[in-house]
């Protein structure tokens, strides 16, 4: 493996790593984005639709801790999957990510401007660590296809 991608590799799991360190630290920051992330997209999912998602503002609320360990916890199972060159360590932190984009950085679902712009800038972020992620993946299963060829 060259020098680059083991680079590339660590930058992205140091922060995954950082991140999940976060949660455990300070759930309760993230429990609050996640009640006003879920009760936001809830009421926006069910004024559109006319129809209630399975998992109720309440249901959340009641777990938002369990959920926020949880996520930290994929995240470092992720975050060392992605280390030992498994390239599902990539799809998991993927979806979690993409997951945070829909529920939480969702700029839709908010009205106050300095929201909308924060939570824009973090959705892009977001897709750009994806990107990355996908690209660190993609580039072994590149060079291993090399190697047998």
């Amino acid at each position: 493996m060259s020098g680059k991608i083991l680079a590339a590799k660590f930058l992205v799991v140091v922060f995954f790593l950082l991140s999940s360190l976060q949660k455990f630290n300070d759930s309760a920051m993230y429990e609050q984005m996640l009640i006003g992330g879920y009760n936001n997209f809830f009421s926006k999912i069910s004024s559109i639709t006319g129809v209630y998602l399975p998992l109720s503002p309440t249901f959340i609320e009641l777990n938002s801790r369990f959920i926020i360990l949880l996520a930290a916890v994929l995240q470092v199972i992720g975050s060392v999957l992605v280390l030992v060159g498994n390239k599902y360590g990539s799809y998991l932190l993927a979806l979690i990510l993409l997951s945070y984009n829909v529920v939480i950085h969702n700029p839709a679902l908010l009205s106050a401007p300095e929201e909308r712009e924060t939570n824009t800038m973090q959705l892009l972020l977001n897709f750009g660590w994806m990107a990355a992620l996908f690209l660190v993946s993609g580039v072994e299963e590149e060079i291993a296809k090399v190697k047998t060829s």
